[in-house]
């Protein structure tokens, strides 16, 4: 064993890098010997959390040790809705850690979440916050298996606006996971089958949840976040008929109600409509309390240009 200095100093940045935890088979190539680690289970030094994985008495508890305890101990990645937030995916939260094993694995806890699949080696697990997740394409697919097509498409629009996944991997990670029957498959396709190859991503939810409403009711897709340029300017829609020129604009009164946004707003609008575009303004009170309405000005203001049924 080397010089107590040097293994306290790797085994603190152990600790460190493991949110307090070590293992046992960690311990040992730290140089600790087996007796040294049942003194300190002893001693109270070390707690075990898991089967053979212990954590320091001086660091706390927290839901990313929780995560990763398993994770050592059995050889699980975390996956699913933990994996969601490991990857920073907004409307997803710490509760009950997730995690994805081999098929044949037969764990069964009440602590823990634990799924078990045929294709763990397809996992491409990487480390996030210190602790084994799935990959950010294997995680939108687990997700599918568990949340509504609204969460999905959420998840995926925010993997996609902040450039951790593109088309291509999107569908590599489905073409390699899909099978008939595969839970979760067949929402993945359906979003897939809406929105692949889809230049424009949604900014906000909202502006898909208007685009759905509107096509629900039999009028053409919209375009999403179109951009229109200008001399000396260039504006995005947040929806748009391009052939029509009729654009539509969702106002919030965080950001427009404030003297600078009054004037930019009017200016912005001049420009449109010098330009031959039609812009209807809407607000979440228009969506959320007459989506009827909105849908039946949009369609008197495409009636002129097109058949929209």
């Amino acid at each position: 064993m080397g010089s107590p200095i040097r293994t306290d100093a790797k085994l603190a940045e152990v600790l460190h890098r493991q949110h307090g935890l070590i293992s046992r088979s960690q311990a040992l190539d730290l140089g600790f010997s087996a007796a040294q680690i049942r003194y300190r289970v002893s001693q109270g030094v070390w707690l075990p959390v898991e089967h053979q994985v212990y954590r320091h008495h001086l660091t706390t508890s927290t839901w990313y040790s929780r995560v990763l305890a398993p994770c050592m101990s059995l050889g699980a990645v975390a996956s699913h809705r933990t994996a969601a937030v490991l990857w920073g995916l907004d409307g997803f939260h710490r509760s009950k850690p997730e995690v994805s094993l081999p098929k044949s694995a037969g764990v069964k806890r009440d602590d823990i979440r634990i799924h078990e699949t045929t294709l763990f080696g397809a996992c491409e697990p990487t480390v996030r916050m210190g602790i084994p997740t799935t990959s950010i394409e294997r995680t939108l697919i687990d997700l599918a298996k568990v949340v509504p097509y609204s969460k999905l498409r959420h998840a995926v629009d925010q993997a996609r606006l902040r450039e951790l996944v593109d088309w291509p991997t999107v569908g590599r990670c489905f073409s390699s996971h899909a099978r008939r029957g595969r839970d979760g498959i067949a929402l993945m396709r359906m979003y897939l089958e809406d929105h692949l190859g889809e230049e424009a991503i949604p900014l906000s939810d909202w502006s898909r949840l208007v685009a759905d409403i509107l096509v629900d009711a039999g009028l053409p897709a919209p375009e999403l976040e179109y951009e229109v340029r200008g001399p000396g300017f260039r504006y995005v829609l947040d929806l748009a008929y391009p052939d029509a020129r009729v654009g539509i604009e969702l106002d919030s009164v965080t950001w427009h109600l404030n003297r600078q946004s009054f004037q930019d707003d009017r200016r912005r609008l001049n420009r449109l409509q010098n330009l031959g575009w039609s812009m209807r303004l809407f607000t979440w009170n228009d969506y959320s309390r007459n989506s009827s309405e909105l849908v039946q000005t949009v369609r008197q203001a495409l009636t002129p240009y097109r058949n929209v049924g």
